[in-house]
């Protein structure tokens, strides 16, 4: 889903969550200055770490694991026990037979806050 710049603005969320794969134009649009007044912004509570899923049609288990890790920035203490990352490997070795946590996230950068 696409969602435009003028109705991130208005909803003022709290927290955002970006796409690896559009994470550069965001955060072109970061430094613009274009969301200063969002709530995320200010507080810094913006967070690259969805990690691709509509690569040659839906692959499930990043819809997976990025559900872990988005549980875990929004509630840290129900998921205090579990390491997102190792879960990851865990999800696609379950799907696919190994786990690629590491290879994904050469090209793409992993579950981490976004700087700008």
């Amino acid at each position: 889903m696409e969602i435009s710049k003028e109705q991130i603005i208005d909803w003022n969320p709290s927290v955002l969550f970006v796409d690896l794969l559009n994470v550069g134009v965001t955060k072109e649009d970061l430094k613009s200055g274009l969301y200063n007044d969002i709530d995320a912004v200010k507080n810094g509570d913006i967070y690259g770490g969805v990690l691709p899923y509509p690569g040659y049609g839906l692959n499930h288990e990043m819809v997976f694991a990025d559900s872990y890790y988005i549980g875990s920035v929004l509630y840290p203490d129900r998921f205090a026990d579990i390491d997102v990352k190792s879960k990851t490997d865990e999800i696609t070795k379950e799907f696919n037979g190994k786990g690629v946590y590491g290879v994904i996230t050469k090209k793409t950068g992993g579950f981490e806050k976004i700087e700008y």
